[in-house]
């Protein structure tokens, strides 16, 4: 660059500092006038970034480059421009040519990570988001970006640690302070992370949905609801406040008549596109699964068998995910599908083309309101859209058209009126369960070893409704000696366990008949379920896969049946294994039910002994009847769309 424009674009530099764009961009204009180089270029393109006016900025930098090839910046900022415009892998190839130039340009290393990041490219990420905050300890954005894709990779411990550094460096941000709020809640230290969001008042609404968030963990739905309206106040389409304020209704008391309108009224805010007509399909349909869970969750553990037995003759597998750790469930999963899609990081409309590109005839939607993944179903992609497995009511999304359901989760004709889909009830059961690997045979129940019963939940705090855990302890005060085994995220936490503590003793049940544990490995999980005699179900949102692993390692639940299918899922997996009479329709036929099972040792072991056979053998084992049959709807609702 010659001397006589360093001055004028010194001129441009601070105009861009002092956050001035348009004398910028007019200064920057002038100086190109005289003379065309390749940072004059670089910094109009800065200022156009920031009016988010991008293909004018890739434009200058592509003439920039074409000035001057070894200029970092211009790579760097090219890779930016590409990456808002969705162009990944041509931002990635800008951000590592300017890699290749500058091996420690901190910018491109920082922004390269950032890219991997929103990709689910993790192990890549990681290492290089390190190295540019090492080499720039003092960019707040390089720290964030670590903080963001540790957070993404479940690395908690690391995520608590970095988040005090830069707070003790760089100073609290919302940002971090919410980041290092979730870390703490995910190890399992809810009410210090609450404390924490509490002495950081913020309006931020990112910061507000996490406290509702780690609220909801500790059991405090009331007062979770609350944060996301105040979220939702400041930002009224904030989809995930929106979303996690319907999902945690499910927890509450509230009459489902209304939890359906809640539903309907945030699906008002997304119209849905016109229908995608049907399109020209040869034997099988092509059907599309989306979801960010295709892992160790609950949505992966009853796909995978689903996925694995489908035909390929009837239907042509595409699997859309969004899972940012694959594990071995993401690769049973793979196996089953003819294609697989990574879309961490696409934007929806993006990922609404690709789908619609696929030619897609069944979309099918696998998560509801626990993933922001919905919103693409309103671009109305494929000519039948599903919801699926994931999800405990209605959507409320007129672009949604069919539920696949069954009698027993949705009866007929009480719970249409609950939904904005269409009810495809498919005889049931509607899911399949595919256990964890190498779990040992349960041997007698321990209650004959040890001479009491130990009832138990190991579901989450939020499904812990004061109306079950009056029933819970009204059960312990029939059995004598009986004890109550909880095992959930924050029951490590002094503070955490004490609040449970004081809930029962509120009720007469003191402390040393209660055994508190915090949620850890899966392997721990399963041998501490496996020592357990009797499952309390949660109400009004029973749980489903925690039933289903204690059904798997010989201990029955005893469930309490509402109208709508979060009161019913207990009862359509007890019926499967010859269970139903254990699914009580009031509240005192639960007490009546785990009393009577309580006091009857024979049939315990009876049922403990045959229990695993019955999942295996019985409905709930039988991938291959569940796949005809899903399949079978997918073409009648194909053949009527």
């Amino acid at each position: 660059m010659e001397i006589a424009m360093a001055e004028p674009l010194d001129r441009v530099r601070g105009l861009i500092q002092a956050g001035d764009l348009e004398g910028a961009e007019s200064a920057c204009r002038a100086v190109l006038e005289g003379s065309r180089c390749a940072e004059g270029l670089n910094l109009l393109a800065a200022v156009l970034l920031k009016k988010q006016r991008l293909a004018e900025a890739a434009a200058c930098l592509r003439e920039a480059i074409g000035l001057d090839p070894s200029h970092v910046p211009a790579h760097q900022n090219l890779g930016v421009a590409l990456l808002r415009s969705g162009d990944f892998a041509g931002a990635e190839a800008s951000f590592r040519e300017a890699l290749r130039l500058a091996p420690n340009h901190a910018g491109a290393l920082s922004s390269l990570g950032d890219l991997l990041q929103q990709r689910s490219r993790l192990a890549e990420a990681i290492p290089m988001l390190a190295r540019a905050a090492e080499l720039e300890p003092g960019r707040r954005a390089h720290r964030e970006r670590l903080v963001q894709a540790l957070v993404a990779a479940g690395q908690w411990a690391d995520v608590e640690r970095l988040c005090d550094e830069a707070i003790a460096t760089l100073g609290a941000s919302d940002d971090l302070v919410r980041h290092r709020a979730v870390a703490v809640a995910r190890l399992g230290r809810c009410v210090q992370a609450e404390a924490q969001l509490a002495a950081h008042p913020s309006r931020d609404v990112n910061v507000l949905h996490e406290h509702a968030r780690i609220l909801c963990w500790m059991g405090d739905v009331e007062a979770s609801l609350e944060k996301e309206r105040q979220a939702i106040e400041i930002a009224p389409r904030h989809l995930a406040s929106r979303q996690g304020r319907l999902f945690s209704l499910g927890y509450t008391l509230t009459d489902d008549q209304t939890i359906a309108e809640e539903h309907r009224r945030f699906g008002r805010l997304f119209p849905a596109a016109p229908r995608c007509p049907r399109r020209p399909r040869g034997s099988r349909l092509r059907v599309g699964y989306i979801s960010s869970e295709f892992s160790h969750h609950p949505v992966g553990y009853f796909l995978r068998g689903l996925v694995n037995a489908h035909d390929p003759d009837r239907v042509e597998v595409h699997c859309y995910s969004g899972v940012a750790v694959a594990d071995e469930v993401t690769d049973h999963i793979r196996r089953g599908a003819q294609h697989w899609t990574e879309i961490s990081g696409l934007p929806t409309p993006d990922l609404a083309r690709r789908i619609y590109e696929d030619r897609i005839d069944v979309l099918v939607d696998l998560s509801g309101h626990t993933d922001t993944l919905l919103a693409v179903f309103s671009f109305c992609p494929a000519p039948v859209q599903v919801s699926y497995l994931g999800y405990h009511a209605t959507t409320g999304l007129d672009a949604i058209h069919w539920r696949l359901t069954e009698e027993m989760l949705d009866p007929t004709p009480a719970a249409d009126a609950l939904y904005t889909e269409r009810l495809f009830r498919i005889e049931g059961p509607w899911c399949t369960y595919t256990p964890p690997a190498e779990v040992p045979e349960p041997g007698d129940p321990p209650c004959l070893a040890r001479g009491y019963v130990t009832f138990c939940s190991f579901n989450q705090p939020p499904k812990m409704s004061d109306a079950i855990v009056r029933l819970w302890a009204e059960v312990l005060r029939r059995v004598p000696n009986s004890r109550l085994r909880i095992r959930a995220i924050g029951m490590g936490e002094a503070a955490g366990a004490a609040r449970f503590t004081e809930r029962l003793a509120r009720l007469g049940i003191p402390s040393e008949r209660l055994e508190l544990r915090p949620f850890e490995h899966m392997r721990d999980y399963l041998a501490d379920l496996m020592d357990c005699d009797i499952a309390l179900d949660t109400f009004p949102f029973n749980g489903h896969t925690n039933t289903c692993h204690g059904l798997w390692v010989g201990v029955p639940a005893v469930s309490l049946v509402g109208e709508a299918c979060r009161s019913r899922m207990g009862l359509a997996l007890l019926s499967r294994v010859g269970l139903a009479d254990l699914a009580a329709t009031s509240p005192d036929g639960f007490v009546e039910a785990a009393v009577a099972l309580a006091s009857d040792p024979t049939r315990l072991r009876t049922i403990r002994r045959s229990l695993r056979e019955r999942v295996r053998d019985g409905p709930l084992g039988d991938h291959q009847r569940l796949a005809r049959r899903i399949e079978d709807a997918f073409h009648r609702m194909w053949e009527q769309a």
